[in-house]
């Protein structure tokens, strides 16, 4: 499981800023990129809401596109082969896995790339910018203090203790609205924004869509958050992919109708595959657990002021010895349960 750039550094395909920006996606271009109205042959698309708009890749071409690539390299010149990455959607690597004939009859790849839901949803991701875009709608029409209205909301409730929720209703108020406005999506923790899922659907339900100001973006709102609902059940009851498709392609519509195509991000595009993950794996996992990993080593790299050649090694020592202390701090077992849990 990994997210965008991780994508980037094993399968070297172009990541989210690209023109052709999903590597399981054969006929996908942005619409900024002007390259599907261009196409004689009317196959591209950009701006796609439907699964069966799209024609997915096979392992074979994206090998022989990485083969191609490899090709061109020693042949034109550096100002022309820059032009070739977008149109195959991949980026030259001289050693890439792609390019590794041993694994052609191992590695199926478009049957073990995924998209991680939770970078999808929750890390600068749909439900950070759909409640921003719901929340502004409501500005517009003058309601400029929906963003303490529902920092007063969630004040009004009392969280288990597992989630430590005090905090939640400070990411709404007035010190903390500008910034959101201005990244244009609601900056917090996916932690945080995964535990305001039930208020904030019980918010718009109650609060916001009975004032009938800006109705679609609500239910694009409410769309959006049972699919992400429906995604985190996946790992504890069943969930059919028929159903999940149906829900994706529910918002896809609401989210277009109330916001415009202009909005859709690489991010609303993965919400298309994650049925496909989940009718072929029976569940969809997620990566928080390895992310989680990420506070280690930027706790030391926070500190490393001289950037220089040895940086990394340095880095590397610092986290190494964090958990050879760490492990040294207990005696390990072979009962079952969990180690200072």
């Amino acid at each position: 499981i990994q997210d965008g750039g991780a994508h980037k550094a094993v399968w070297q395909c172009r990541g989210d800023g690209a023109s052709k920006f999903c590597i399981l996606c054969k006929n996908l271009f942005t619409h900024d990129s002007n390259v599907a109205q261009e196409d004689g042959t009317r196959l591209l698309r950009c701006n796609q809401i439907k699964l069966h708009d799209l024609e997915a890749s096979t392992d074979t071409e994206l090998r022989n596109n990485a083969t191609y690539l490899y090709a061109m390299y020693g042949r034109l010149i550096r100002g022309e082969f820059k032009h070739v990455h977008p149109a195959v959607g991949l980026t030259y690597a001289k050693h890439g896995v792609l390019l590794d004939r041993s694994l052609d009859d191992l590695l199926q790849i478009t049957h073990v790339f995924m998209h991680d839901q939770m970078h999808a949803l929750f890390v600068d991701g749909v439900v950070n910018m759909t409640v921003y875009l719901c929340f502004e709608e409501f500005v517009k029409v003058g309601q400029t203090g929906i963003y303490e209205s529902f920092a007063e909301f969630i004040r009004n409730w009392k969280w288990p203790g597992r989630l430590h929720g005090d905090h939640l209703s400070d990411i709404f108020t007035s010190d903390r609205r500008d910034k959101h406005r201005k990244a244009q999506h609601i900056k917090c923790q996916a932690s945080d924004m995964l535990s305001l899922m039930g208020v904030l659907a019980l918010f718009v339900q109650t609060v916001l869509l009975p004032q009938d100001n800006a109705a679609g973006a609500c239910h694009a709102m409410l769309s959006l958050l049972e699919l992400a609902q429906l995604s985190m059940a996946t790992t504890r009851i069943k969930v059919s992919p028929a159903k999940l498709l149906g829900i994706v392609h529910k918002f896809l519509e609401q989210f277009t109708t109330a916001f415009g195509f202009e909005w859709m991000t690489p991010k609303c595009h993965w919400l298309l595959h994650l049925p496909v993950t989940l009718q072929r794996f029976g569940f969809l996992s997620n990566c928080f657990a390895l992310e989680r990993k990420h506070r280690v080593p930027k706790r030391y790299a926070t500190d490393l002021k001289n950037i220089s050649k040895k940086a990394s090694t340095s880095l590397l020592n610092e986290v190494v010895c964090h958990h050879i202390a760490s492990m040294k701090t207990f005696d390990f077992g072979f009962d079952i349960g969990l180690i200072k849990g």
